[in-house]
Formats: C-alpha cells, sequence, structure tokens
C-alpha cells in the first residue's frame, strides 16, 4: 500500500513538473514573442504631444522656484519630485542626446538642490534657471514633432 502510494505520488509530481516547463513548448512560445518585442523596440517612442508634456514641466520648474523662493521647502520638494517624473516622459522623446542629457541632469540636480539636507536658496534659483533654459532648448527641437 506505501509502495502505491510512493508511486502515485512521484507520478503526480513528475505531471506537475511537466505542466509547469511547459512541455517543452516553451521554443514555440519564444518564436511567437520574438517578433512583437522586435516590434516593440523599433517603436518605442510613445505616441503623444509633446507640447503639453514640455509645457507642464515648465510650470512645474517655475513652481519649484516659487516655493523655494518663499521658503516653503516642503512643497518644493513635492513638486521637484513631480517635475522629475514629468521629465521622465518628456525625455523619451527627445533624439539629441546631448540634450536629453543636459535636461534629465539639470532637472535631476533641481530635485537634489531641494532635497539637499543644507537646502540653499540661491543655489536651488540657479540649478532651476538651468533647468528652464534646457527645457527651453528642447522645446525648441520638439516644435516640430511628429508622429
Amino acid at each position: 500500500m506505501r509502495n502505491k502510494k510512493l508511486i502515485l505520488l512521484s507520478l503526480v509530481a513528475i505531471l506537475v513538473l511537466a505542466v509547469a516547463t511547459g512541455c517543452g513548448s516553451s521554443d514555440k512560445q519564444t518564436s511567437k514573442s520574438a517578433p512583437s518585442t522586435a516590434a516593440k523596440s523599433a517603436s518605442s517612442m510613445p505616441k503623444e504631444d509633446v507640447q503639453p508634456i514640455a509645457q507642464d514641466l515648465e510650470r512645474k520648474l517655475k513652481d519649484t522656484g516659487t516655493m523655494v523662493k518663499e521658503g516653503k521647502w516642503a512643497e518644493a520638494k513635492l513638486i521637484a519630485a513631480e517635475a522629475l517624473k514629468t521629465n521622465d516622459r518628456l525625455i523619451v522623446h527627445v533624439t539629441d542626446a546631448r540634450m536629453k542629457d543636459s535636461l534629465q541632469k539639470s532637472v535631476t540636480d533641481v530635485n537634489g538642490a531641494v532635497n539637499a539636507s543644507l537646502a540653499d536658496q540661491k543655489s536651488a534659483e540657479a540649478k532651476i534657471a538651468t533647468a528652464l533654459e534646457a527645457l527651453k532648448q528642447v522645446s525648441v527641437q520638439l516644435q516640430g514633432h511628429n508622429h
């Protein structure tokens, strides 16, 4: 009786392993998914209008500057974090690597300046001005950007 249970348990374990591994069908799945992965990477740029994103980033950077001038560092930190997220949405549309890096660095610097343990108003304002200038250059490049 004990041997029958052991044999039955072994067969169930083999079946479970066979189903879990896909019974050799993984080759078929990878060949089907390969074209879709290639298609996704070929068109990795999202199809959305970039001007509202750029305007939103500009507004958030200016709002961060306003909060810094007023000494409202907690609000400035929140807005700067939102600006980072908006920047991430925008930079996927930028084709010029130098502009992309410049914008990414400047917005990250703004966030770092606002979140610094010893936040310096003049330093934060200078970094915001640099980020706004980088955004202005990117916006000019994106003016003719169509999908």
